[in-house]
């Protein structure tokens, strides 16, 4: 099977420390096709159209290092290019288009201010996403099952595309508190399905909304948690400005976008 994965690589990134982690995070048995694309300059004039007055605290942006041929590239599986043109929403739609995954590097989102900036860029492609934070290993995972099809649709999602030994990893499912026979059918189901992948599985009802559990569970663990969202849940942690950083920052976090 093939992957078409798109990455950001600005700002001086590592391309060992790169390659490394996305071998260590996906599926070691799927081809994949990497396409490096420079965020930095579509980032800076996404700020310069929506203010007339850029911030003065915005650096210029850094030409992305040579990728050509990266240490890792040639091994079996792994194929890179880097994107040459100008990258705007009508480019970033049609490149994720084709794509099974975006990887965003949390700190080009953060050098740009951060709290609005992702979730225009999440909103502008069409494809998954990861946001990557600095060295974070994934010790645990953190799902959310808020009763919707995209939320059971992200499982699925990541079962295929990620390496299979994060199905060893500890697994916290946070679910909502079923309202009829629907939603406890629906639920019931779906701890059904994540029974057949994970073996170290603990469920977990939500007493509050969705973002603040995810941010008391982050704070209260003691092993490192990836976080995996379906689109609505996703696009709430996107939108709180103030309190999303909380969780990007400290823990890779896989949003599916479609229903």
């Amino acid at each position: 099977m093939k992957h078409k994965i798109l990455i950001s690589v600005d700002h001086g990134f590592n391309r060992s420390e790169l390659l490394t982690t996305i071998n260590s995070l996906l599926n070691t048995t799927h081809s994949k096709f990497l396409t490096g694309i420079s965020l930095s300059n579509y980032l800076e004039k996404k700020l310069v159209l929506a203010s007339p007055k850029p911030s003065k605290e915005l650096k210029p942006p850094s030409a992305p290092k040579s990728f050509e041929n990266p240490k890792g590239a040639k091994s079996p599986g792994v194929n890179f290019e880097m994107f040459k043109g100008e990258i705007d929403d009508t480019v970033l739609g049609s490149l994720s288009s084709v794509a099974d995954l975006l990887i965003i590097d949390s700190n080009i989102i953060e050098q740009f201010g951060g709290e609005d900036i992702l979730a225009d860029l999440v909103a502008a492609v069409t494809c998954p996403v990861l946001v990557l934070p600095d060295d974070k290993p994934v010790n645990s995972l953190i799902m959310v099952h808020d009763g919707t099809l995209s939320s059971v649709k992200a499982v699925k999602y990541f079962i295929s595309l990620f390496d299979q030994q994060l199905r060893n990893l500890p697994v916290s499912v946070l679910v909502s508190d079923p309202k009829d026979k629907k939603d406890i059918e629906s639920e019931k189901v779906f701890i059904d399905y994540i029974k057949l992948f994970f073996g170290d599985i603990g469920i977990q009802l939500m007493d509050n909304e969705p973002v603040q559990c995810l941010i008391k569970n982050i704070e209260r663990s003691s092993q490192n948690p990836m976080i995996i969202l379906g689109r609505i849940v996703g696009n709430d942690v996107l939108g709180r400005a103030s309190e999303h950083k909380s969780i990007i920052s400290n823990a890779p976090t896989f949003i599916y976008k479609n229903t």
